[in-house]
């Protein structure tokens, strides 16, 4: 079993976090937490800078939902690797969830200064402006998604609906027929469509 060969690791180098992590992970997998918790910390014990360490923990607790706790985890990671776009819009999603849209905003923008390719912290705010009643924002970042990722049938869909509120019905439409050719089986579109 995998568990075998990590511990075999183990037994050669007790310090080897990539080993101790999966063993983490093989355990969270399980739904053992505390044992998966066990093997995070070992980890971090071996090496206090493993960014993957502090991010399992982060999520560990967040399935127990103390996202206080989780929050500190996430944040150390940040400030071990500060270049980690990926880290930074899950901080966004992290935030936008408890209805903090000023820090989630925050942490979306870091994810876009540090790769201004990564088109799901475009798609994201645009969703946050979106529900912030702020029309003309959403537009521009979901326009903004739709440059880096044209296929996208959410962000296709989600600019329609937009589209729709603004009574800017033929644009709308258009990119309703847009979702569709991405991907026919997109009830919702049919349904704006049929309305409009």
């Amino acid at each position: 079993s995998a568990e075998k060969y990590f511990r075999k690791t183990l037994s050669i180098d007790s310090l080897n976090a990539n080993a101790l992590v999966d063993i983490g992970e093989m355990f969270d997998d399980l739904k053992k937490s505390d044992s998966a918790e066990k093997y995070y910390q070992k980890a971090l014990l071996a090496d206090a800078t493993y960014t993957t360490a502090y991010y399992k923990i982060g999520l560990l607790l967040m399935s127990q939902n103390k996202a206080d706790s989780a929050e500190k985890y996430f944040l150390r990671t940040t400030s071990i690797d500060s270049s980690n776009t990926a880290l930074y819009y899950f901080l966004g999603v992290f935030y936008n969830e408890r209805s903090k849209f000023d820090t989630a905003e925050k942490y979306y923008r870091k994810s876009i200064s540090l790769d201004s390719s990564y088109s799901k912290s475009y798609y994201d705010l645009g969703a946050l402006f979106n529900n912030m009643n702020k029309s003309d924002s959403a537009e521009k970042y979901y326009r903004k998604t739709l440059s880096l990722d044209p296929a996208n049938t959410n962000v296709l869909y989600d600019l329609g609906s937009l589209l729709v509120t603004e009574l800017k019905i033929d644009s709308a439409e258009k990119y309703f027929r847009k979702t569709l050719i991405q991907d026919s089986a997109f009830t919702k579109a049919y349904y704006f469509l049929a309305a409009i």
